[in-house]
């Protein structure tokens, strides 16, 4: 989905120069910064109970991991979901390049060769390489949904609809997205896994990220799109540098306080919205209330 959206809302206006210069400091500074940050918390916190132990690990691992962007065999231990930041970062480049070519069919043939060439080296070749090269070839297929979707303008067209027909759509969705998960089994870009059927997971990937844009356009429409949702909106980088500490924070204090240990409530679905919806909220109103600050008159 955030591939998807980033993908929606992906704009090529300046040279490369200042489009490297910009997508860099909005990606792969924060990048390192996160991983400073995580890194000393791990070292401090994280690696001294549970999993993923400097004991098992070593204190080099996880510093050689994020200069090389590696995110498997606990590479990125202090903090996995990173690696995130750095494929998105190498799919803009290679889209800005991309989108110079004027016809869409050709963007359209390479982005599903490149796709392909991203599935064949992580399972066929079995290959992990830096920078998660394999992920980004994978990944930027969803990037160029979201710029099909803008250019056919998928809201608009969406918004013209009755409130009944989009939830009757989102529900046809619903559907077919839970039926995809049965028959594919479980994906995880990160661990380059994508089911039982490498086509079923592309478009099901499709199908959920339309979802949550319906559903958000249903939010829209019944009134519901409030503050909330857009300090959310406004920190989730935040969210994905921080949240892997919180819930480790949460969990933690939990054994603390009540002696119950993670492994027994953590793969329970509706404990884990709870906790993960906590987590979010937590970390959006700090960022509110520090942009609060910086504002405030002196």
């Amino acid at each position: 989905m955030f591939f998807l959206i980033s993908g929606f809302l992906f704009k090529t206006n300046d040279n490369f120069k200042n489009f490297f210069i910009k997508q860099f400091k909005r990606f792969i500074i924060p990048y390192y910064i996160f991983s400073i940050i995580t890194y000393i918390f791990w070292i401090t916190v994280g690696g001294r109970y549970g999993i993923g132990l400097i004991s098992e690990i070593g204190y080099t691992k996880p510093l050689i991991g994020t200069i090389l962007g590696l995110s498997h065999n606990d590479y990125l231990v202090h903090d996995i979901s990173l690696w995130f930041l750095y494929v998105l970062f190498l799919i803009e480049i290679i889209y800005f390049f991309l989108l110079k070519i004027k016809n869409i069919k050709i963007i359209v043939i390479i982005s599903i060769i490149l796709s392909f060439s991203g599935y064949f080296i992580s399972n066929i070749l079995k290959m992990k390489l830096i920078y998660g090269i394999e992920k980004v070839l994978v990944g930027q297929i969803f990037f160029l949904i979201g710029i099909i979707l803008r250019r056919i303008n998928y809201q608009v067209i969406i918004r013209n609809l009755n409130i009944y027909k989009i939830i009757y759509l989102t529900i046809i969705m619903v559907l077919i997205n839970l039926f995809f998960l049965k028959i594919n089994g479980f994906v995880d870009l990160v661990g380059n896994l994508f089911g039982n059927n490498y086509l079923i997971y592309i478009l099901n990937g499709i199908v959920g990220s339309l979802i949550v844009i319906n559903l958000s356009l249903i939010f829209e429409k019944t009134g519901i799109s409030n503050r909330v949702f857009e300090i959310v909106s406004k920190s989730t980088i935040y969210i994905l540098g921080f949240h892997e500490q919180i819930i480790s924070l949460i969990f933690g204090g939990i054994f603390v306080i009540f002696k119950i240990p993670p492994d027994t409530y953590k793969n329970i679905f509706l404990i884990n919205i709870i906790i993960s919806a906590g987590d979010c909220l937590l970390i959006a109103g700090i960022y509110y209330f520090v942009v609060k600050l910086k504002l405030k008159p002196s």
